[in-house]
């Protein structure tokens, strides 16, 4: 269905039916909303990128206001006929390595071809006990530099925790 999205009309706009039910706005093409059978809208975009329709989720109506979402919409329309594709690097970043990946991997290809199984026991606990349960879901790409040093500068001292121990 197509009319000229306002507040009213996404107010009244009630889901109609299986199949998907949007609402196009006609002052901004390819900008719409869709209405879920549970009452939930969400405003998104249409387009073609490779000969293929994508749809392309911007936020839910109620976090998002109508001017929010056609600012938003004009904007990722603009970087698409520059030959970007949004939902292709909303893709990418989904499926990006984690930390986690990343440890099974340098297990795999490095630790248990290069070291002895005693050494390649300890790595993994190493992975295993300091850094996965902090990093360990974190993407690598958002990894900053620093946040290897501050681990290594918050991680208790081995010498001090056996003074410690000594002295009770």
């Amino acid at each position: 269905m197509r009319a000229k999205l306002s507040k009213r009309a996404i107010d009244e706009a009630t889901y109609q039916g299986p199949g998907g039910c949007y609402l196009w706005d006609t002052e901004t093409a390819g900008f719409g909303l869709r209405i879920y059978p549970t009452g939930r809208k969400t405003f998104l975009i249409t387009y073609r990128a490779r000969g293929k329709q994508r749809f392309y989720t911007l936020g839910p109506f109620g976090i998002l206001t109508l001017p929010q979402a056609r600012t938003k919409a004009i904007k990722l329309l603009a970087q698409i006929l520059d030959g970007d594709d949004p939902s292709e690097r909303r893709r990418a970043d989904r499926k990006a390595p984690t930390l986690s990946d990343l440890a099974e991997r340098h297990i795999k290809d490095h630790v248990k071809i290069k070291n002895k199984a005693r050494s390649a026991k300890r790595a993994r606990q190493l992975w295993d006990r300091c850094v996965l349960p902090k990093l360990g879901k974190r993407k690598v790409a958002d990894i900053q530099r620093g946040v290897g040093a501050q681990m290594h500068l918050t991680r208790p001292n081995r010498s001090a925790m056996l003074a410690a121990r000594e002295n009770h």
